[in-house]
C-alpha cells in the first residue's frame, strides 16, 4: 500500500496542475523521501511556473540534500536568470561553483552568490571578490563580503574607493568602503580614514563625518566620539 502511495504521488507530482501541486509541496510536512527524484523533476520543469520550482527545490532540499544540491548545479547552468537565482541555496552549491557565478551577467545572481559565501564565511571568496573591486569599484556587495570576511587582502582595493575625487558620483561605494575598512580594523587604513574625517569635518558633510569616524572607531581612535556625537545631531 505504501508503495501504491509512492507511485500515486509520483504521478500527481508529474501531472497535478500547478495551483495543487504547490499547495501539496507548501503545506504538507512529511514528504516521503522516496519522493525526492519526482520532486526534483518538478524543479528541472522549465514548463513550470518559478514558484513552483522553488517551492520543489525547498521540499527536495529537506529531504535528500544530495539529489538537490545536483539538481541545484545542473540548475545554474541554465540561460534563465530567473532559474539561476533560484538555486542559490546555502547549503547546495559547492564552493567552486559558487565562485564561478560571480561572473554571473545578472546582478542578482552575483548578490545572493555573495551573501551565500559571507553566511559560510568561507575565505575562498576573498581572491575573486578584491579582483571584481578592481576591476569595478561601485560593488557594493563586494565591498559588503569583503568586510564581513574581515579581508584584509581586500584594503587596498578598498582605500583605493575611498580616496577617490569622484566619490559624489559614487556615494554608496564610497560609504560602503569606509565601513568595510573599520570592519576589518587594519591599522595600515587608520591614515586614510583620518584624512577623510578632516575633510569631511570642513566641507560640513554629516555623512561622510559619521562613516569615517565610526570606522575610526572600530580602529580604537577614541578621540572621534565627539565627532560621532556631532554628526547624529
Amino acid at each position: 500500500r505504501e508503495l501504491a502511495s509512492i507511485e500515486q504521488l509520483a504521478a500527481f507530482l508529474r501531472e497535478g496542475d500547478d495551483d495543487t501541486v504547490a499547495t501539496f509541496l507548501h503545506f504538507r510536512a512529511d514528504h516521503p523521501s522516496a519522493l525526492a527524484t519526482s520532486i526534483a523533476a518538478i524543479v528541472s520543469d522549465e514548463r513550470r511556473p518559478t514558484r513552483v520550482r522553488d517551492a520543489a527545490l525547498g521540499v527536495v532540499a529537506r529531504i535528500d540534500s544530495g539529489v538537490a544540491a545536483r539538481v541545484s548545479e545542473a540548475l545554474v547552468l541554465s540561460a534563465s536568470a530567473e532559474v539561476r537565482r533560484g538555486a542559490i541555496r546555502p547549503s547546495l552549491l559547492t564552493t567552486a561553483t559558487l565562485l564561478a557565478l560571480l561572473e554571473d551577467g545578472d546582478a542578482e545572481v552575483r548578490s545572493r552568490v555573495v551573501d551565500t559565501l559571507v553566511e559560510r564565511g568561507h575565505r575562498a571568496a576573498v581572491g575573486p571578490l578584491v579582483r571584481r573591486l578592481e576591476t569595478d569599484g561601485t560593488d557594493r556587495r563586494a565591498i559588503f563580503a569583503l568586510g564581513r570576511l574581515r579581508a584584509r587582502e581586500a584594503v587596498p582595493a578598498l582605500i583605493a574607493i575611498a580616496k577617490r575625487s569622484d566619490r559624489d558620483d559614487r556615494h554608496d561605494s564610497w560609504f560602503s568602503a569606509v565601513e568595510a575598512l573599520g570592519e576589518i580594523g587594519d591599522p595600515s587604513a587608520r591614515g586614510v580614514l583620518r584624512d577623510l574625517l578632516n575633510s569631511s569635518i570642513r566641507t560640513e558633510n554629516l555623512g561622510a563625518i559619521y562613516a569615517s569616524a565610526t570606522a575610526l572607531a572600530l580602529l580604537g581612535e577614541e578621540d572621534v566620539v565627539p565627532w560621532l556625537r556631532h554628526a547624529i545631531r
